[in-house]
């Protein structure tokens, strides 16, 4: 990887985590009803989407699509006119709607991790996750059991190292946005 987009894909992380302060998060971990729980308000933005855990490296990976969905949005540059398949648009580092859509079918699966993002000016209501999700557990980072190959599968990464996986995760997020400002 090119020193420079490592570079940028620091800046993003850092961008981004001061950003973090305009959204609030709630996580859980759940079964399959939970997909039945996925959609989107734009005003004030809420997004509830579930992701197959197995796909899932760290918070961080979930957070900054969050994000960028969220800024996205704001500045009118969003690809999906739905928040929670910007996301996912996002997640995947993909512009292509139909093939990340597919692409998270492939790899569906329980357990999976619902995430719910709101913008602060949001009732608190909103915020939450709704109460009929039967969650497993809240707490994300020892909820995490990284399936490295289906990983590396689903973000098209060869012969990258766990220690990299992050990295390069935020370096195709990060390009998917530089692409989108471009156009």
């Amino acid at each position: 990887m090119a020193g420079d987009q490592l570079e940028e894909a620091l800046r993003l992380v850092e961008v981004t985590s001061r950003k973090s302060e305009l959204i609030e998060f709630e996580y859980c971990v759940s079964g399959r009803d939970a997909v039945n729980y996925v959609g989107s308000s734009l005003n004030p933005l809420c997004v509830t989407q579930v992701i197959p855990l197995k796909l899932i490296v760290s918070a961080t990976q979930v957070r900054v699509p969050a994000l960028l969905t969220t800024e996205a949005f704001a500045k009118k540059e969003n690809i999906s006119s739905k928040p929670e398949i910007e996301y996912l648009l996002y997640l995947a580092g993909s512009r292509q709607i139909k093939q990340t859509l597919e692409k998270i079918r492939r790899y569906g699966g329980e357990p999976y991790l619902v995430i719910r993002f709101c913008e602060k000016t949001a009732e608190e209501k909103l915020k939450r996750l709704p109460e009929e999700i039967s969650c497993v557990t809240k707490d994300l980072e020892s909820s995490l059991k990284p399936d490295i190959e289906s990983i590396k599968e689903f973000y098209g990464l060869a012969k990258i190292s766990r220690n990299e996986l992050v990295k390069d995760i935020l370096t195709l997020i990060n390009n998917l946005r530089l692409q989108t400002k471009r156009e």
